[in-house]
């Protein structure tokens, strides 16, 4: 008669180490699966803010150029076009020779980043250099409004790196480093006097079925991650003193799930000042 024996304990502590390495490898690729995956997302919902900037961008320009021998108080974008050239405008000797526009790759953090580019940037550029669009609000003069009223709308159309949230009550900076992805968020209150039917009530919450009626969710509350500033180009040709072409820098940064460094997308946008270009 056979007698039979059971494992020993070195087979039973080698059996546990190989499901062990197997069950710690299948969780590693599967984090990493996830985290690619996470990734992806948050590159794809960066190009989206960022092609909505250049849209924006392209937009303004484009009216802006089809409206020049219209009479001056016929011109509708010509607010908007100075003020992402104009008062927005950085100079190219500026830019070249200081540091602070370096890749936003060469920055430890999102965080330094954002400091030295967004509130730092006083050192080149005394003016409110960086900005965003709010695409949602983007709209013409309307005629018959005052340049108070139209001004009003502009901090909100154009916003700069010192607009704070109306809806917030600490006042906090509109413009903000992101502990997500690259975003606009929007509120569901409108400024004090909406100036697009004149009501001047607050608009509060509102359900899905009553959104375009409401005119609700197109105030900007807070711009994450993602910055604007513009460059003058060479002021050559016709006309002195006017640049041929403006350059404009459209930047993000964010801390991607799962990776050291910080990860950023960001593109250039070459439109020629049609003031000088004809």
């Amino acid at each position: 008669m056979s007698v039979k024996h059971g494992d020993t304990i070195i087979e039973v502590v080698f059996a546990f180490m190989v499901f062990a390495t197997v069950s710690v490898a299948s969780i590693g690729i599967m984090n990493s699966g996830l985290n690619q995956a996470q990734r992806s997302l948050e590159v794809t919902m960066a190009r989206n803010e960022i092609d909505a900037q250049a849209e924006a961008i392209r937009f303004i320009h484009n009216n802006f150029s089809a409206e020049r021998e219209f009479r001056e108080d016929e011109k509708q974008f010509t607010a908007l076009w100075n003020r992402i050239t104009g008062q927005h405008a950085i100079q190219p000797s500026k830019l070249k020779n200081n540091n602070v526009f370096r890749d936003v790759n060469n920055y430890e953090t999102c965080e330094a980043a954002y400091q030295a580019q967004v509130y730092d940037i006083a050192r080149i550029n005394n003016d409110v250099a960086p900005y965003v669009i709010n695409p949602r609000l983007l709209q013409p003069r309307s005629i018959a409004s005052t340049n108070q009223e139209y001004n009003e709308l502009l901090a909100k159309m154009i916003i700069n790196r010192n607009a704070t949230s109306s809806v917030d009550g600490n006042r906090a900076k509109v413009m903000r480093p992101t502990s997500l992805y690259p975003r606009l968020t929007y509120t569901t209150l409108m400024f004090s006097r909406d100036l697009t039917d004149g009501a001047g009530e607050s608009r509060g919450t509102t359900n899905e079925d009553t959104l375009a009626e409401s005119k609700i969710f197109r105030e900007v509350y807070s711009a994450e991650g993602i910055w604007v500033f513009t460059v003058q180009g060479e002021k050559t040709g016709a006309i002195t003193g006017r640049p041929q072409y403006y350059d404009f820098y459209i930047r993000t940064c964010w801390q991607s799930v799962g990776a050291k460094a910080p990860s950023t997308v960001n593109t250039i946008v070459r439109l020629y000042n049609p003031e000088v270009i004809d």
